[in-house]
């Protein structure tokens, strides 16, 4: 066999025990003993297998270092986590503190809103009333200047209306001192059936109108009482201006303007066919 390739260790022989019995009936013993029959290859094995050993250990412990490391990597960034938890904590506590400070703000804010609004609701409650006091008062003082006046025109209207039947009673006497004067109807018809009258109306006191006193005076014509058809003023004439003259134009009973025949007197033939009648 090739020493380079020989066992380090050989050779299991058959012994017994080392209190000389064979041991349990059926069982060999088996007695190894070990012989080393390449020191310089088992030396060499035993540095590698140092070396190995060594090298497993050094891989453990660069393990155990990166294990150590990203332990403390995984600790720093929860303790940066937990410290960023803390400020978001820290800020969410402000914020709500700020939240209920704000709340507390409204709070006392609608409160004195409401307050106010209740005061303000109060005020106007008590200027309603004071209002509508007042405006009692003023109606019932309107009213009282409106009976009272309603008297003071009553009492004006009725010194009036007795002032205009006192003037009108005097204005009425006046007038039944009005007559006409040179009453005459023309001497020729104004047209078949139509005469033009005339008249003058003179001395018209001067509280009344000449105009409006002719035209308003009345005449007896045939049977009706008649106003004239036109007034004019004398004063032009020069005359006073309190005598104005009247004209009636009368178209009914006037059987003078209405011609007829009278008495028709038969002269007889005055010609063969031709007959004369007179009449006027």
């Amino acid at each position: 066999m090739d020493p380079e390739r020989a066992p380090l260790l050989s050779e299991a022989v058959e012994g017994r025990y080392q209190d000389g019995s064979d041991g349990p009936p059926g069982y060999t013993t088996l007695l190894v003993s070990t012989r080393i029959k390449n020191p310089k290859r088992a030396l060499k094995w035993g540095r590698v297998i140092r070396r190995c050993f060594s090298f497993i250990v050094l891989l453990l412990a660069l393990y155990s270092l990166h294990r150590s490391w990203e332990w403390n990597s995984q600790q720093s960034h929860r303790e940066a986590v937990r410290r960023s938890w803390d400020r978001d904590r820290a800020a969410f506590d402000e914020v709500k503190a700020g939240m209920e400070h704000q709340l507390t703000l409204w709070i006392e804010e609608e409160r004195r809103h409401t307050e106010a609004e209740a005061a303000e609701r109060a005020a106007w409650e008590l200027e309603r009333v004071r209002w509508r006091e007042e405006s009692e008062a003023r109606q019932q003082q309107w009213k009282l200047e409106e009976d009272e006046r309603k008297t003071r025109w009553a009492a004006e209207d009725r010194s009036r209306h007795q002032t205009e039947e006192v003037e009108r009673a005097r204005l009425d006497q006046l007038r039944q001192s009005l007559s006409w004067t040179d009453f005459h109807g023309e001497s020729r018809c104004l047209r078949y059936g139509v005469r033009e009258y005339m008249a003058t109306l003179g001395n018209v006191p001067r509280d009344l109108d000449p105009i409006s006193e002719c035209q308003a005076k009345t005449v007896w014509i045939n049977g009706r009482d008649i106003v004239p058809h036109h007034c004019e003023s004398l004063e032009a004439e020069g005359k006073c201006h309190d005598t104005v003259r009247a004209r009636w134009i009368v178209d009914f009973e006037e059987v003078n303007c209405k011609p007829v025949w009278r008495k028709i007197e038969d002269h007889g033939c005055q010609g063969n066919g031709i007959r004369v009648s007179f009449s006027l």
